[in-house]
């Protein structure tokens, strides 16, 4: 069963988007331009179901792990000190900056073309958010990496491992996941790596039910 709606939510989304012309949205609020080849959060639940959860506060320094078109790090930028946007999608990237200067955010948020945190060296951040591809599958083009990933738990092993790198002291990981493809090890990983759970929220949609994680680094 969980196979069956893992395809089904892969189809959907591949639907949309072909459907999908390059344009400007209005998207809470905000302004996006969009193309085929980056991921659309006006046709998906997880980018807003992250944004209305978030722990923020006003001093701190966010990462926005494969921004896509920058929606969460744009609606999350004035809440907060400064944003860092990165995505391995060099479509995404260009995307990104183009609605930075559509927002105004030029002096709030900056973005890079990254592998995880490839191209961070060094730089430490209060939080760090990420919407991961959840979806067991072998992308064919890179809007795919938004959702299909070949091995989504060695993707999480190795963001968690990476993570405390790029994290202040007593930092968080703000996180969505999906019951499609499982929660258990996931908060294992995490656990392993020394962080702890502190919240955890969920939305039930038709086919999934999502789930917000909060983790904390402890050690």
């Amino acid at each position: 069963m969980p196979f069956l709606r893992a395809e089904i939510s892969a189809k959907i989304l591949e639907f949309l988007h072909k459907k999908m012309n390059p344009s400007i949205y209005t998207i809470d609020g905000k302004k996006f331009y969009i193309t085929k080849e980056v991921f659309n959060p006006k046709y998906a639940f997880t980018s807003k179901f992250i944004v209305e959860n978030l722990l923020l506060k006003s001093d701190w320094t966010v990462l926005d792990m494969g921004t896509g078109s920058g929606y969460i790090a744009i609606q999350v930028a004035d809440k907060v000190k400064s944003v860092t946007a990165v995505d391995l999608n060099n479509t995404a990237v260009r995307c990104c900056k183009i609605n930075i200067k559509l927002n105004k955010l030029n002096n709030k948020v900056k973005v890079y073309q990254s592998n995880l945190f490839s191209a961070l060296k060094s730089e430490k951040f209060n939080t760090i958010i990420f919407n991961p591809p959840y979806i067991k599958g072998t992308p064919e083009n890179m809007l795919q990496l938004a959702w299909l990933h070949n091995s989504p738990e060695t993707l999480i092993k190795k963001f968690a491992a990476e993570s405390r790198h790029h994290l202040v002291e007593k930092g968080y990981i703000q996180i969505v996941y999906s019951s499609i493809s499982g929660l258990k090890f996931i908060k294992k990983i995490f656990q392993e790596k020394g962080f702890k759970l502190i919240l955890e929220k969920k939305i039930r949609l038709l086919w999934e039910t999502l789930n917000f994680l909060v983790f904390q680094l402890e050690h």
